[in-house]
């Protein structure tokens, strides 16, 4: 499988694996996937570290550069495709992240990792959910 990983699955996968559900641990570590993570990842982690909300004990800039050359990931651009892809993400949070996230994750035929319940029951793109 091809997986987009949502930026919480990405900051608990580094720092907090307990946290996954043993179904999601195990599809990470899975040499047949695909991991791959969204720049818009990264935004959301230097917009939550620039707000106060998490302290990765370093800059979020060295925490991404750190995590991004320990870690197998493949990167998800966002693109045009994605961009067009907005309008029909049928999820009612309007966080402008999550919703990118899901939009690329329908533009590039990705199953998104997530915890996010709104985003499982909005059944708007292939999920492996956290819960």
């Amino acid at each position: 499988m091809r997986l987009l990983l949502d930026t919480h699955i990405w900051l608990w996968g580094a720092r907090d694996p307990a946290r996954l559900h043993p179904r999601v641990a195990a599809a990470l570590i899975d040499d047949t996937n695909e991991l791959y993570l969204s720049p818009i990842s990264s935004w959301e982690i230097t917009m939550l570290v620039g707000k106060g909300r998490l302290d990765l004990g370093m800059s979020a800039e060295v925490w991404i550069a750190k995590a991004l050359r320990e870690g197998l990931f493949n990167e998800a651009p966002f693109s045009h495709a994605a961009a067009l892809e907005l309008r029909n993400v049928g999820i009612p949070q309007p966080d402008p992240a999550d919703r990118m996230i899901v939009a690329t994750a329908i533009a590039s035929a990705f199953t998104l990792v997530t915890n996010d319940w709104q985003i499982v029951e909005a059944g708007t793109c292939e999920v492996l959910s956290n819960r």
